[in-house]
């Protein structure tokens, strides 16, 4: 026996060290090389996390364990492993051998494609930019500190050699207490940026900070103030900011897609981001003030390809939920031919013509 637990086999006892012994074997069934695995994964449960995973002192508690019990999640044993590994280890663990890996090649094949993509992620930064906090005197002032996330995304998705984790998935994180380096193991990025907005009035305040996930380290941080006339140039900043920390190197494109500006009329530019934030709501009614924001801004700036979009998504929104679907659908596909032929290659206007394909209503 070592001195921190049940290891050595026992003469008289089960062939087998007891700690990683599959459940088949605990009861002295019949095993194949399916039993190996689930060895190997609880010795690769134990290299991840500094543990085994089922322990005690007694052996006969290890085996009621292995038999009976669940290990803990090894994402809470080790906070930050990657959830691909994680999946692996539990396949392998699984108590009835059905459900495990069938050959050990199929194991190995996971981890080698998880090895690749990651060595990918080092090679093309990974970055994940988290919803950025309203301290605003007025909680309703969330769909700007909300829209400045999805912009500055938007932004940073120009540049080709940095790998940027959607919105849909970054904004699970709002008003998440998990730790950096644990949302970044889940989603499997290197960098984080997080953020605060306060808004008064047209007063605004903005704070920002790249933060390396595996050693903690800030790279950069920077505080903004000015009016809502300087939100755009504050979100280039931002962008060029990252860009200069991280050392990477903008081509002409690039520098040109993080200048642009797709609404340069600030009250527009609001009216857009209120819309946006009704949209992701998925009500009816939601919905019917989102196109409402939206041809207001309409109203003040004109044609415009982003507006035309956004109206684009509002109706194909009532096709997901299931209003009045065939008219709106068409009355979507009429708004993505409005943005196309302002800009036949604007990508949210190709978005939403990509779904509607998907439902088969055009040819």
């Amino acid at each position: 026996k070592l001195s921190w637990g049940v290891d050595l086999t026992k003469p008289s006892t089960v062939l087998g060290t007891a700690a990683y012994m599959s459940p088949e074997q605990a009861q002295g069934n019949n095993v194949d090389h399916r039993s190996d695995i689930w060895s190997f994964g609880a010795m690769l449960y134990e290299m991840f996390s500094g543990r085994r995973p089922f322990r005690s002192t007694d052996e006969r508690a290890v085996f009621y364990s292995i038999l009976n019990e669940k290990p803990d999640p090894i994402g809470n044993v080790c906070p930050g492993i990657p959830g691909v590994i994680e999946q692996i280890i539990m396949k392998a663990l699984k108590k009835d051998p059905s459900h495990r890996y069938q050959q050990m090649d199929e194991l190995l094949k996971d981890l080698k494609d998880w090895r690749s993509a990651s060595a990918a992620h080092e090679e093309k930064k990974s970055i994940i930019v988290l919803p950025f906090e309203n301290i605003s005197p007025d909680p309703d002032q969330e769909y700007f500190s909300d829209g400045l996330t999805e912009e500055i995304i938007t932004d940073l998705s120009h540049i080709h050699d940095l790998l940027v984790i959607s919105r849909s998935s970054a904004m699970t994180f709002k008003g998440s207490k998990k730790k950096i380096k644990d949302i970044a193991g889940e989603v499997n990025v290197r960098y984080a940026l997080e953020g605060s907005v306060r808004k008064a009035g047209n007063n605004l305040r903005i704070t920002a900070q790249l933060i390396d996930a595996q050693t903690d380290h800030h790279l950069w941080a920077d505080k903004y103030s000015g009016t809502l006339d300087d939100v755009f140039d504050i979100q280039e900043k931002v962008a060029r900011s990252i860009a200069e920390a991280l050392k990477l190197k903008l081509s002409p494109e690039e520098n040109r897609k993080i200048s642009e500006r797709l609404i340069e009329n600030v009250p527009a530019y609001e009216l857009y981001l209120k819309a946006n934030a009704e949209m992701f709501k998925f009500t009816e009614q939601a919905i019917n003030r989102a196109i409402g924001y939206l041809e207001n801004a309409l109203s003040i700036i004109g044609d415009n390809a982003l507006l035309y979009s956004g109206l684009a998504f509002a109706y194909f929104n009532f096709v997901n939920i299931g209003v009045k679907q065939e008219e709106y659908l068409l009355t979507a596909e009429e708004y993505v031919k409005k943005a196309l032929a302002m800009d036949p290659e604007f990508p949210k206007a190709h978005v939403v013509l990509g779904w509607i394909y998907c439902l088969g209503e055009l040819p």
